[in-house]
């Protein structure tokens, strides 16, 4: 007769094993691809997190459904990030971490006739990356989660006080601008069905991003 197990025994078991396959037997770590393969199994991990807290919001979205997208156990999941809320919050970290830097880079790099452009052409750039990133924001903000409440204390203030004072003071325009930008990717399916096209399309992205940045360069102009 097989022998059988209890839950628990078996999620132990199955972490066991990715902790065998992913464990480095020597200081040479990346000599068989050991480390490579467990970065890959968290970037898929947070890859598959992302798309399901975007879809579903945190709550919504199950540790199991997140496992699976990604071809895991999900004990692999609480070995590499924790508990789900700390999944969460690296998500939305590393999220936000992406558009700081692009956004930082655009201000410290750009000529100062072309900084507003820059910085708006960076938004877009990583919305285009990540599409994900404008529904993550709002289902957080709609569920008052303070993770993403965080996020103006942790990366907003530090970019406008970061911002070349040109922008502090069009800020009214700025966010005018900076939503707009966020409408296609928010309102997709709802603008798919309205319009007869896809508003995600790369023609109907860069005729937006054309528009845009005349918009600001027109804001940048006016007295």
């Amino acid at each position: 007769m097989p022998t059988t197990y209890p839950k628990s025994r078996k999620i132990a078991l199955h972490l066991f094993i990715h902790l065998y396959k992913h464990a480095t037997m020597s200081t040479e770590k990346t000599s068989d691809g050991r480390e490579e393969r467990g970065q890959q199994t968290r970037d898929a991990l947070l890859s598959a997190a992302r798309s399901a807290f975007a879809s579903r919001g945190v709550k919504g979205a199950s540790i199991r459904e997140i496992a699976a997208a990604a071809d895991a156990h999900p004990a692999v999941i609480r070995y590499h990030f924790g508990a789900k809320a700390d999944l969460w919050k690296r998500v939305v970290d590393d999220t936000m971490s992406g558009l700081r830097d692009r956004l930082f880079a655009a201000i410290a790099t750009s000529p100062p006739d072309q900084i507003a452009a820059t910085v708006v052409g960076a938004y877009l750039d990583h919305l285009e990356a990540d599409p994900d990133f404008p529904k993550l924001i709002v289902r957080g903000m709609l569920d008052s989660d303070p993770i993403v409440l965080g996020i103006a204390r942790d990366h907003l203030r530090p970019l406008l006080q970061g911002a070349p004072d040109v922008i502090g003071e069009r800020i009214d325009g700025f966010l005018t601008v900076f939503g707009a930008a966020v409408a296609p990717f928010l309102y997709a399916p709802l603008l798919r069905e309205a319009l007869g096209q896809d508003p995600l399309e790369l023609e109907f992205l860069a005729r937006r991003r054309a528009h845009l940045i005349a918009l600001v360069q027109t804001l940048m102009e006016a007295p």
